[in-house]
């Protein structure tokens, strides 16, 4: 391992595990609605079908279709600026390729903050949950619950949906200011001014 200064490993540090956090959350969430479609995301007595857009639920007749690529995407995004992260740590100390493979996780990993940050935005005001319901029409409700949310279709329908909740927000936060620190310690480095 590359000799570095303590503030480098600092960094880089906070943004790894900050990134794997968030990158096991959203993991996790899609591996739910993946593998337990089918079984209606353990909602009693409701199966689901599996498409290549949505979790639909239940299969027959959907009152709910659950978009799982943007969960893909958040994953992908995270996993992406862990691993250039790693990359950048284990490259040699004040080289350009150390500097340029943090910078590259910048973007990414903010691309992932600022779409948790709409998706967030939309649940709060209900709009994205009410986006699942097929042919929505004004009517229905959402409350958060343990691990998720419950959409209520109608009086005698709830189906309950897995959410990362809001922790993996902020700590995705977090390791984007921590790459970004990181980019700066590095091209400091580079330059040859003392860390």
């Amino acid at each position: 391992m590359p000799h570095r200064p303590k503030s480098q490993w600092i960094a880089g540090g906070i943004a790894a595990a900050c990134l794997l956090w968030g990158a096991l959350g959203w993991g996790l969430q899609l591996t739910t609605v993946l593998a337990g479609c089918e079984d209606g995301l353990g909602n009693p007595g409701i199966s689901g079908r599996l498409t290549w857009e949505y979790c639909a639920l239940p299969g027959e007749r959907p009152l709910v279709e659950l978009p799982w690529h943007a969960d893909l995407w958040l994953t992908m995004l995270l996993v992406a600026s862990l691993l250039l992260v790693i990359a950048a740590m284990l490259s040699p100390r004040a080289s350009i390729r150390a500097g340029a493979l943090a910078a590259i996780a910048v973007p990414a990993s903010l691309m992932a903050v600022l779409s948790m940050g709409v998706r967030l935005r939309r649940r709060g005001d209900g709009g994205e949950l009410f986006d699942y319901f097929v042919g929505h029409s004004g009517g229905g409700a959402a409350r958060s619950v343990p691990g998720g949310w419950e959409l209520s279709a109608s009086p005698w329908q709830q189906i309950a949906i897995p959410d990362v909740g809001l922790e993996v927000l902020g700590i995705g936060l977090i390791g984007s200011v921590a790459v970004l620190t990181l980019v700066l310690l590095l091209a400091r480095d580079a330059r040859g001014r003392p860390v």
